[in-house]
Parts: C-alpha cells; sequence; structure tokens
C-alpha cells in the first residue's frame, strides 16, 4: 500500500520562553514557598521542567507520597524521558489506583507526517482567530494578522488599544467583532479572570467582568456562534482540580451560569484553550496519558450518555501541545512548544477515502482493548481498539485491498486482509508459558575473613562480579536460585518488595530475569493481577528495613521502586 501522509505541515517558528507564552497558565502553576516535595514535583512537570520533575517524583514515590494522578504524571515525565515500557508500568498503576481503566485507550490514529518549515519574525500565544483573521497576544497586547495559503502570518497591527490598563491573555470576538471575551491578568494579585468587551456607537466600552460570583481564575475564552456558548477554563472550587473546562450559553452580552464539562473531559491536572469545530471539542491537556506534557484531546457527546474521547495522536509530539486553532474544515494551527523554544504549525488535513473497521476478540468472544492495529506496510499508520474492541481507520486515498496486524500484550500477533466496506472481527489467541531451563554459572570471591553485607556486596563489585542479596534472605537466596530457574511466585501479602522491570509477556519477563539474576540474587519473577510480571525480589517485612534495601539496590540500577504492602 501506498505511503500514507495525512497532514501536511507548515512550521513557523520563533524563539522565546516557553513558560512567558501562557500568562493564564502561570497564575496557577505557581508553587507556594512552603510547597511539599509531591507539590513541587508537579509543579516542576506543569511547567514542562521534566527533569527536575523525573527526580524529585523518583524521591516522592520512594517515601510513598503519591496520590492516583501523580503516578499518571510520572508516566508522562517517563515517556519524555524515552522510557515506555517503565512509562506503560506506572500507567497501569495509575488506573489501579484511581479505578481509571480507560485512559490507556485513549489514543486516536496515527500516521507519517511531512514537514515543511516556514521562518516567521512574529511570536504567537494563544491564537484565536475570527472570519479569517488571526489574533494573537504579545506581552499583553493584542495583535490581528492576516494568513497567506501557505498559512504564514502577515500585516501584524495592533487592536484593542487602551482599554485597559491589565495585561491581555487570549481574546475571543464574536457579533461581527463588535464584542468579545477576554481573560485580563491582574499581575499584583497574580489571577486570571474574563471580561466582556463590547461596542457602543462605534466605541469599546470598559470592561465588564464575567462570573464574579465565584472566585477562582479564568481563563482560555472561545466561542462558538453557531452554539452560542462560551468555553473557557476555569480553577473555580467544586472542580477536579487546575483548570477544567466550562461552558456558558449567551445571548449578545448576557451569560449564562457555568456548567462544568465534568469528570469525562476534566482531570486533576488542567485542561485548557477548549474550541468547537463541526464534529469535535478540541482541547489541550497535561491530566491525561500524552507523549509528553500537554497533548491535543477531541471530545464528542453522542447522546445517550455516550461520548467519545480520543488523543489526537496525528498532532502530538514529546513537547507541549497547547493549543489548536482550526481555520477551516481541514486546517488547522497548532502551538507546540518546549522550555526552550515555541513553534507555531499550519496544518492541512487530507480527506479521508478509505474506512477500515473491525473488533478485537479473545478466545472466550470477549472484546480486546487496547490492542494495536498496523495498517500496511512500514509506512502505514495504526490505530487502537476501544474499551468494546472496536477500530476504526481512516486511509486518505482509495484503496481496494487493505493489509494489517493485530498486536495486543499477551497475546499472538496475526495478520489479516480485509478490503473496503468490510467490518472485519479478529479473534486472538494467547500466548502461551514457554518452561525455559537454563544454568546460570557465576563467580563469586571469598573473603577471608567475615564481612557485613554492605562490604559483601561492594568487594563483589569491585572484583567485576555484582551480586546482591538482601539482608534479611541472604542465607536462602543461592539455594532457591542455584539451578538457574526461576519459578513465578505470587507476592506475599504484608511484605515489601523491590520491583525491577515488568512485563505483560511471559517470554519477555523470563528474558529480563535472566538479564538482571546476575547483578540480584534473590530476583523472582513475580506474577500478579491481569497477567503482569514483575521482576523483583524480597526486601523484608519493615519500613527500615526495605528502604536499606531499596538504598543499595539503586546503586546497581536507578530506575526500579519499592512496593509497599
Amino acid at each position: 500500500m501506498s505511503k500514507t501522509n495525512t497532514l501536511l505541515i507548515a512550521i513557523l517558528l520563533f524563539f522565546s520562553s516557553a513558560s512567558a507564552q501562557l500568562p493564564e497558565l502561570s497564575v496557577v502553576l505557581k508553587p507556594s514557598a512552603d510547597a511539599t516535595g509531591i507539590e513541587k514535583a508537579r509543579a516542576f512537570y506543569y511547567e514542562s521542567d521534566y527533569v527536575n520533575a523525573k527526580a524529585l517524583f523518583y524521591v516522592e514515590l520512594e517515601k510513598g507520597n503519591f496520590q492516583p494522578h501523580d503516578f499518571l504524571l510520572f508516566s508522562n515525565t517517563l515517556m519524555f524521558d524515552n522510557k515506555p515500557s517503565l512509562a506503560t508500568e506506572f500507567l497501569k498503576e495509575y488506573e489501579k489506583t484511581s479505578g481509571n481503566t480507560t485512559i490507556s485507550q485513549q489514543t486516536g490514529t496515527s500516521s507519517s507526517i511531512s514537514e515543511k518549515p516556514v521562518q516567521t519574525i512574529y511570536p504567537v500565544s494563544n491564537p484565536t482567530s475570527y472570519r479569517g483573521k488571526v489574533y494573537t497576544t504579545i506581552d499583553g497586547r493584542v495583535m490581528e494578522y492576516d494568513t497567506d495559503c501557505d498559512g504564514n502570518l502577515s500585516n501584524r497591527r495592533e487592536v484593542l488599544m487602551g482599554i485597559t490598563d491589565m495585561p491581555i491573555g487570549s481574546v475571543a470576538f464574536y457579533n461581527n467583532a463588535n464584542n468579545a471575551v477576554v481573560s485580563l491578568i491582574d499581575k499584583p494579585l497574580n489571577e486570571s479572570s474574563l471580561y466582556l468587551l463590547y461596542k457602543k456607537n462605534g466605541k469599546w466600552r470598559k470592561p465588564v467582568k464575567l462570573f464574579d460570583d465565584v472566585k477562582g481564575n479564568y481563563a482560555f475564552p472561545q466561542i462558538d456562534e453557531e452554539s452560542q456558548k462560551l468555553y473557557f477554563s476555569s480553577d473555580r472550587p467544586g472542580g477536579q482540580g487546575g483548570y477544567d473546562l466550562f461552558v456558558s450559553v449567551f445571548n449578545e452580552n448576557t451569560f449564562e451560569n457555568p456548567i462544568s464539562l465534568g469528570n469525562e473531559v476534566n482531570t486533576p491536572g488542567n485542561e485548557i484553550n477548549p474550541v468547537q469545530t463541526k464534529n469535535w471539542l478540541y482541547f489541550s491537556s497535561d491530566g491525561r496519558a500524552s507523549k509528553g506534557g500537554f497533548d491535543i484531546f477531541k471530545f464528542k457527546n453522542l447522546g445517550d450518555n455516550q461520548t467519545i474521547l480520543l488523543n489526537a495522536a496525528e498532532m502530538n509530539t514529546k513537547d507541549n501541545e497547547v493549543a489548536l486553532l482550526p481555520t477551516s474544515e481541514s486546517s488547522y494551527y497548532i502551538k507546540r512548544e518546549n522550555k526552550e523554544q515555541t513553534n507555531l504549525y499550519s496544518m492541512i488535513k487530507q480527506a479521508t477515502m478509505t474506512t477500515v473497521t473491525g473488533n478485537v476478540i479473545d478466545e472466550q468472544g470477549l472484546p480486546i482493548s487496547g490492542a494495536y492495529i498496523l495498517i500496511g506496510e512500514d509506512n502505514g499508520g495504526f490505530t487502537a481498539t476501544d474499551t468494546k474492541g472496536n477500530y476504526m481507520y481512516a486511509i486518505p486515498e482509495n484503496v481496494t485491498d487493505i493489509s494489517g496486524k493485530v498486536l495486543a500484550e499477551g497475546y499472538e500477533a496475526f495478520a489479516f486482509n480485509t478490503t473496503e466496506g468490510e467490518n472485519t472481527s479478529i479473534q486472538l489467541t494467547r500466548v502461551k508459558p514457554v518452561e525455559i531451563i537454563k544454568e546460570v554459572i557465576r563467580t563469586v570471591n571469598v573473603a577471608q575473613r567475615p564481612m557485613s553485607d554492605t562490604q559483601l556486596m561492594q568487594s563483589e563489585a569491585d572484583s567485576g562480579d555484582v551480586f546482591f542479596i538482601p539482608p534479611e534472605i541472604k542465607n536462602k537466596s543461592i539455594d532457591d536460585n542455584k539451578n538457574g530457574v526461576s519459578a513465578i511466585t505470587k507476592p506475599a501479602n504484608g511484605l515489601y518488595y523491590i520491583i525491577i522491570v515488568s512485563s505483560y509477556s511471559y517470554t519477555q519477563a523470563y528474558d529480563y530475569w535472566n538479564k538482571w539474576i546476575t547483578y540480584f540474587n534473590s530476583a523472582e519473577i513475580l506474577e500478579y493481577e491481569n497477567e503482569l510480571y514483575r521482576i523483583g525480589f524480597y526486601a523484608g517485612s519493615s519500613e527500615e528495613a526495605a528502604l536499606k534495601v531499596y538504598n543499595d539496590a539503586k546503586k546497581i540500577k536507578k530506575d526500579i521502586w519499592l512496593i509497599r504492602p
């Protein structure tokens, strides 16, 4: 099948401080002077400082200070650090502790992307559009731009001059540009609020504050004139945490009490820059499983309590995608940033010509969620099944014969062929555990005088034979593994375990065990629920003993973690 290019991208590059580009976000991210360690770790994450976030998250994980949502933030941090296996482990831990078992299935389609860089001299923050014009803010001032067919911005001019002394964060025009909702930043109070602007006799009147009956920050306004709805973000009391998305129905200058979009959209993180299109509500979030930090998501309410929420995977990268701005039904701007720079992308999405649909089930006919459907050859795209095992993939060309492969943890890969219009049902077979016997030979230097456990480990490390023995099990560990074979063990209740690595495949778990048994002599394959295999070892029955083992083990492998009873 020919290469599928669903997005053509022109990049508008400019360099600036990323954190300075979203003044409305900075008012909720600044940690207090007496912030705890886990609060500082979250602040680093939300500020896109993933190096410091990762270091602090490890410390707070060791101390047992994680709340359920912290497992998700740590997972996203590890994804940014190119550690997908470890990230998946903590994502599963988030699902287990939070009860949110669908987050890993919030994945859209992904496809190859071609890019064309285009230089521009204009910095851009929180872009919005109205009737062919693009609006953005620079140092609290609103700029209006024209656009050409390549997505370039030109003819910059300032608008809304002299209306207020407060910096403007973003603006949403409506009513033939005679009305607007803006976010204004009160720097002394470090607060963001929404204000109504309107013209009378052709002149802008004094801003009128909206929703001032409930305290909180209000930001990122977007107007959908067709439905007469104002979408915005707020951290007002009663929400999920951080910035949540709200909607208010309006009639010219009158706005009804806002309604939260609920926990199907909102998270303990931040949901910002909502924008309604014909088919989807797009927004940016750093509170869901992502490729790193903020990703673009899309939400659709089908009615009858049926909703769809997907990660717009084809638009997202390891950087922060903080805003999407539709310019037509098939073209968008995307604002992408990191700590060093901010980029604006002009994206053109090709029309869908062929649709591939079907479902994936197990041997009992039950749906398999989170299975990956690879379409075409190596240069094709992929999608994932939802919680009901269904999948859909759109190809922007006419294709008659379609080939693909299905991959799912714990199941054998399955290749298939289908045609346009055919709904393909695919049944997968579970991977059967393979019993492998392998002799492991290792040499240990024997000291001439009694040595402490710490001295023993150091001596062997110096000699090149790293041989870690937890103090509480040093006498039985060699006998348990003398044949070089690991039995699958169920972790005992009330005990502490060090986890080295994990996998949903028994064969891969065995390979991991065989690799790390050289360094951690008492390592076992520990079986958990949902057929998760963790390579780890017993660390003691008390917090003090377990932390000592944990700290010694980190000298050998940094990326480990401690499971408490």
